[in-house]
């Protein structure tokens, strides 16, 4: 198996979610990106993706991996960044599929989908954050 790179599982992950209809229908597709990207507009909500820890294999086996999406909103009330995250739980737990990553085929399996609690990212954002615990190969 070949080691699948940070930015080859980041750039899968983007694809999928902005694929994803359902996450679509409440985020738009080009608030969906790496958790910093050099840009000046961030318009709410928002996804961003965070990738690590990433833990190489031999090759007979697939490869641990974390992913963290963590979801933004300006909305009064936590409600949104929940309903997002759950959306994102759903479709994704417990799940597995073929992707592609920067030119990298890979298989994802045994997705765990994780929700932590929202929190106040600052005075007029709330955050709540996805772990997704996956083997890659």
């Amino acid at each position: 198996m070949t080691y699948i790179r940070d930015d080859q599982l980041q750039a899968a992950w983007i694809d999928l979610l902005q694929g994803n209809t359902n996450i679509t229908a409440e985020v738009a597709a080009a608030q969906i990106k790496e958790l910093q990207p050099q840009t000046t507009s961030f318009t709410y909500p928002g996804i961003r993706i965070r990738v690590g820890p990433n833990t190489p294999s031999d090759d007979s086996c697939p490869q641990e991996a974390t992913v963290r999406i963590l979801v933004f909103s300006e909305d009064a009330s936590s409600q949104q960044v929940m309903r997002i995250a759950g959306i994102i739980t759903q479709q994704y737990h417990d799940k597995s599929f073929t992707t592609t990553g920067l030119g990298q085929s890979m298989q994802i399996t045994g997705i765990t989908a994780r929700p932590l609690p929202a929190v106040r990212q600052d005075m007029y954002t709330w955050r709540e954050e996805v772990v997704l615990e996956m083997l890659v190969g």
